[in-house]
């Protein structure tokens, strides 16, 4: 059996014939080590095996995965919120060497001011709905009379 017969296709393009050669009586000796082993070895068995275990390995890392994805598209608030908690503990530790106090200021003042510059709306809408009166949306459609 060749390798055209298996359904290998590879033209050779290259300059340089004896690095075909080379290749080409490489894969001729691992085809026939290949065939005359492959039985003996019970290579389809464990090709079948690999590929359940290849299956249940994606199965193990697809559902969480998926879940994850999900959530980071429903919540569209998850993604930005861990950026924020980064962005504070990177300036908190950057600012440890000037005191205890200093640190955990420069930390919250980077939380609240990215807050507020990334969940304006939202801040709005919470604030709106907490406060005992309501504030029409500026953008609201003015009703026809």
């Amino acid at each position: 059996m060749s390798l055209k017969d298996c359904g290998v296709m590879s033209q050779w393009e290259g300059e340089w014939p004896w690095l075909r050669h080379s290749v080409s009586s490489v894969r001729k000796y691992v085809w026939a080590a290949a065939a005359y082993l492959g039985p003996a070895l019970n290579v389809s068995g464990h090709v079948a095996t690999a590929k359940l275990y290849a299956e249940q390995a994606d199965r193990f890392v697809a559902v969480p995965v998926s879940a994850v994805g999900e959530t980071v598209r429903t919540k569209q608030w998850v993604i930005p919120s861990l950026g924020i908690g980064a962005a504070s503990a990177f300036i908190t530790a950057k600012s440890a060497s000037w005191g205890t106090y200093r640190a955990m200021r420069n930390g919250g003042v980077t939380a609240v001011a990215l807050t507020v510059l990334l969940f304006p709306r939202e801040i709005i809408s919470w604030a709106d709905a907490s406060l005992p009166f309501r504030v029409q949306h500026p953008k609201a459609d003015i009703e026809d009379d």
